[in-house]
């Protein structure tokens, strides 16, 4: 069975300093759990024998432990204890010992010393592991290197070089733009690729490069800087042609082959009818037992719960949304004391006139209104949906980021979320965390260091192995924003930018 390398950062060091951008990016990928050295060139496009090499140094350095799946690899003993001969003389070392510690020099496996030295792998290996306890050798896993790359592989490595561009603009401001670039811009979130957004959008490859090239030009599209020289490179290839076979072409020698489109798998129409009915069913039940709830944040619930695919798992995320303390306040009969800043989640519960729908019989489904009909969004949903705009520009402003909008009251519930950041079972200590000025947080699984922490105003961490730094801040005593940002951003920056937008936010429920 062959043998998969899956090189493992065991220590808390910071990947910004002192480090080249090959190294950082592998080291980065270490810290990630069960990433091979395959999959490490992959997600960098290094080669094989440059990735090898960077793991090798840190491991050296103690910094990376070699862990693997399938056939045991061989070892590699490297000496960090030298002897003089006189030393088999005094008795410090015996001969067999001393012979195979000269070749402990990091070229020789263990196989390579057993056969030089005419002894079996068995005891090769048991005098070894003595010599490893004594602190005579190091074993170092033997990772081999290759001669040459070949096509598939430096097809593969060349494909994952890609361009994921940012719209840094507000386009619904803008009314001279037509629906076409309209609709590449808005693909253009730092998370899609080109190639996401030509399987997505099934516009010409031409078409998407001109529109892209055009608006980067203007200021509107940004991209990380490791990608500007291919995007330039790009632009000299195709800016002159026409052909759309040419332009993929082009293309294609960059970045790779493109794949053919996908075609969407139509559901069939009893499947698709299923799957209404049970939005339906749960939507009636979140209203009936939170009548008060916004229904743009009803709708972003029902999205979460049709995501899990098992009945058991959405029946857990309902029960947990309809028993969190801060549900209460969507319940009609409840009293909540005025705060001296109206939260957010305050001023869109005006009570409004409807019946209370009442619990549904699990065996007979309470009838849905024609679904075709489109209602008039209430004043509280059209001020929500400007909030969440709002919410949504500040997210293109921050380059790969998400912002969140969090009920900050008790142990916390996700409001809004501009891209899946999974950190709904952190929010409670993270809550608690912020409050007592605690060292560090976890959200998600990442450890953040605390650099700013005021009590019912702001917080401020950052990751010290470079996945980057969170930002949280009071829009009022019960609502809060919280920012996650790549390293390449400074946090201080982003707290210079928010009273803009918490103003903004502010007069969307003052007008």
């Amino acid at each position: 069975m062959k043998t998969i390398f899956i090189p493992k950062l065991v220590e808390n060091v910071s990947l910004t300093l002192g480090i080249s951008d090959e190294e950082y990016e592998v080291l980065k990928n270490c810290s990630e759990a069960q990433n091979s050295i395959s999959d490490i060139c992959a997600l960098t496009g290094l080669a094989w024998n440059e990735v090898v090499k960077i793991i090798k140094k840190y491991e050296e350095k103690g910094w990376i432990e070699i862990e693997f799946e399938g056939d045991e690899p061989q070892s590699l003993p490297i000496s960090i204890k030298k002897f003089p001969e006189t030393a088999v003389r005094l008795g410090m070392i015996s001969k067999k010992k001393y012979d195979i510690n000269l070749l402990c020099d990091g070229d020789h496996a263990c196989e390579d010393i057993a056969n030089e030295l005419g002894l079996t792998l068995k005891e090769t290996k048991k005098i070894l592991k003595d010599m490893e306890k004594n602190k005579i050798v190091e074993l170092h896993t033997k990772i081999p290197l290759k001669e040459k790359e070949s096509e598939v592989e430096l097809a593969e490595k060349t494909s994952r070089k890609y361009l994921q561009p940012v719209c840094v603009k507000n386009i619904t401001l803008f009314t001279d733009i037509t629906e076409k670039e309209k609709n590449i811009l808005e693909y253009c979130d730092g998370q899609k690729t080109i190639e996401d957004i030509f399987q997505e959008s099934q516009l010409p490859l031409g078409e998407i490069l001109n529109i892209i090239i055009n608006y980067e030009e203007k200021g509107w599209i940004t991209l990380k800087l490791d990608q500007y020289m291919k995007l330039i490179e790009l632009k000299n290839k195709v800016s002159n042609l026409d052909n759309e076979d040419l332009i993929k072409l082009e293309y294609e020698k960059i970045f790779g082959p493109l794949k053919a489109f996908e075609k969407e798998e139509i559901p069939s129409i009893g499947a698709s009818i299923e799957n209404i009915g049970e939005k339906q069913v749960y939507q009636v039940r979140i209203k009936s037992a939170l009548p008060k709830l916004p229904n743009p944040i009803v709708n972003i619930i029902l999205d979460k719960i049709l995501r899990l695919k098992s009945s058991e798992d959405r029946e857990k995320l309902i029960e947990k949304i309809l028993s969190s303390n801060s549900a209460d306040k969507f319940k009609f009969g409840t009293s909540i004391p005025a705060p001296q800043s109206q939260p957010i989640a305050q001023q869109i519960q005006e009570p409004t006139t409807q019946e209370i729908a009442q619990e549904i019989p699990q065996e007979i489904p309470q009838e849905i209104p024609d679904s075709q009909s489109a209602p008039v969004k209430s004043q509280e949903d059209q001020r929500l949906d400007m909030v969440l705009n709002i919410l949504n520009e500040l997210s293109q402003r921050i380059p790969n980021s998400v912002v969140t909008l969090i009920d900050i009251e008790g142990n916390g519930i996700l409001l809004y979320q501009t891209s899946d950041w999974e950190i709904q079972p952190d929010l409670s200590q993270f809550i608690l965390d912020w409050r007592n000025s605690t060292p560090s947080v976890q959200l998600n699984g990442v450890k953040y260091a605390t650099i700013k922490a005021i009590k019912e105003d702001i917080f401020i961490a950052t990751n010290v192995q470079g996945y980057g730094h969170i930002l949280s801040k009071f829009l009022n005593p019960l609502t809060a924003l919280l920012i996650k940002m790549p390293r390449e951003q400074d946090p201080l920056d982003i707290e210079d930018m928010l009273p803009d937008y918490i103003s903004r936010i502010a007069n969307v429920f003052n007008s």
